[in-house]
């Protein structure tokens, strides 16, 4: 009997000393990670983990495990949606695509592009039409594949250097851009922006205008005006919208990338001019009246004349109301630019995302494809708001924003008679583009002021 308990005694002991070696270990172990300051060994207090402590870790590990899975499964859902409605679009030529297949072909064969063909007119400026030229060398479903393919490409290189001018503004600190899960949330939320997707359904060039926005500002940014005027000057003879960005250029005193744009211009006109002939300058100025065409109210028309008509129904009313408004806002934008900092990072970012929401909102048509180039300001809205630590009803606008803007009514022509409030909520991506916009002018007005 005096045997077994000596033994237990024992046992007890050698029990109390392994427990707390353990517990060193693990406290030892915890401070090898400390800073070596706080590792005095004068002062050193040893660290009690309590039960509670240890299961809300390990429960804390478990959820960002869960999370992390579901990001994952979110992705591939979408993607493989993604993937089967367009290998399925694919299989006809999209409306779009087969005018600029068409105007293509007839430049080849000297004859006027900017004439009805297919379903509609071809309203890019003849450069374009040399690019369209080359997709003829191949046959229209191989083109049509070859178009889209070049595209999405496009659209994630410009997603590429996005954050890369996160990254460069933040000194190489903003790891989020090297983390997986933000790629495939941020692609996860563009797979199903409405925008992106009718822009790559229909096989229109906005992916390309997105590529040349983001990297002339990234050069810009990088200060490298060569190749900054070289990717507006693409820009603008993409689509003529573009322009007013040099007014923000000059007013930026960004004289030499302003400069750089109008050389590159006149270089590749003259070159189109040389491939394709005078004449085709001729057939496009015939177009150019369509560009201020303030009726028309259909649906996928999300500027600010879209609104209107669709509200008034009146021509007159709703270019005089649109032409108030376009002078009123760029008042309100220059009167702005003049009154806050320059040449700082946020400055440049908060009036580009600016210029581009104009662009979209105050030309007489803007389609809902067009608004692809947005996911410029909606990323780096994001971006600011995460920097400034804003509150979060700033972030529930920005959601709205995006939700507003991403949105798409399957059947918009049963709101088409129900005056305002059908007008309105056809307006979605109007409405969503304007409270971006506001936002923009909130950090411009509370965080740029020269003080």
């Amino acid at each position: 009997m005096t045997i077994l308990l000596r033994f237990s005694r024992c046992v007890g002991a050698a029990g109390l000393e392994l427990a707390t070696s353990a517990s060193q270990t693990l406290r030892s172990s915890h401070l090898s990670y400390a800073p070596k300051e706080i590792l005095n060994i004068k002062n050193l207090k040893l660290i009690n983990f309590t039960t509670d402590e240890l299961i809300n870790g390990m429960l804390k590990l478990i959820m960002k495990k869960i999370l992390d899975i579901l990001i994952i499964i979110f992705f591939i859902i979408i993607s493989l949606q993604f993937a089967i409605s367009n290998i399925k679009s694919l299989r006809t030529i999209s409306q779009d695509f087969a005018v600029f297949y068409l105007s293509g072909k007839q430049a080849i064969n000297k004859q006027n592009p900017y004439l009805l063909i297919g379903s509609d007119i071809v309203r890019n400026p003849p450069p374009t039409i040399l690019l369209f030229s080359l997709l003829t060398l191949l046959s229209v479903k191989i083109s049509q594949t070859t178009w889209f393919v070049l595209s999405l490409f496009s659209f994630i290189i410009a997603s590429y250097y996005i954050f890369r001018i996160l990254e460069k503004s933040d000194g190489n600190k903003f790891i989020f851009s090297r983390s997986w899960k933000v790629w495939l949330i941020y692609f996860s939320f563009t797979l199903i922006f409405f925008p992106f997707r009718y822009n790559l359904g229909s096989g229109q060039v906005n992916n390309f205008l997105f590529l040349f926005l983001v990297l002339v500002f990234y050069f810009l940014q990088s200060k490298k005006e060569l190749w900054a005027g070289f990717f507006l000057s693409l820009a603008i003879l993409l689509k003529i919208t573009p322009t007013f960005l040099l007014i923000i250029l000059f007013l930026q005193k960004k004289t030499k990338t302003v400069v750089w744009t109008i050389i590159y211009t006149i270089i590749i006109l003259a070159t189109a001019f040389l491939l394709l002939g005078g004449k085709i300058y001729l057939n496009y100025l015939t177009i150019t009246k369509s560009f201020f065409d303030f009726n028309i109210y259909t649906y996928y028309n999300q500027s600010l004349s879209g609104f209107l008509s669709r509200v008034f129904n009146n021509v007159e009313l709703t270019k005089w109301l649109a032409y108030t408004t376009i002078i009123i806002v760029l008042t309100i934008v220059l009167f702005l630019f003049k009154k806050t900092e320059r040449n700082s990072f946020q400055s440049n970012i908060i009036f580009w995302n600016i210029s581009i929401i104009c662009i979209l909102i105050l030309v007489p048509f803007a389609w809902q494809y067009h608004f692809v180039i947005i996911i410029f300001p909606l990323v780096t809205t994001t971006y600011i708001c995460y920097k400034m630590k804003v509150p979060n009803k700033i972030f529930f606008f920005l959601i709205l924003s995006y939700l507003l803007i991403g949105w798409n009514i399957k059947n918009p022509t049963t709101l088409l008679n129900k005056g305002i409030f059908g007008s309105v909520i056809l307006s979605h991506v109007f409405f969503g583009s304007i409270i971006l916009l506001l936002l923009n002018y909130y950090f411009a007005k509370n965080y740029l002021l020269r003080k």
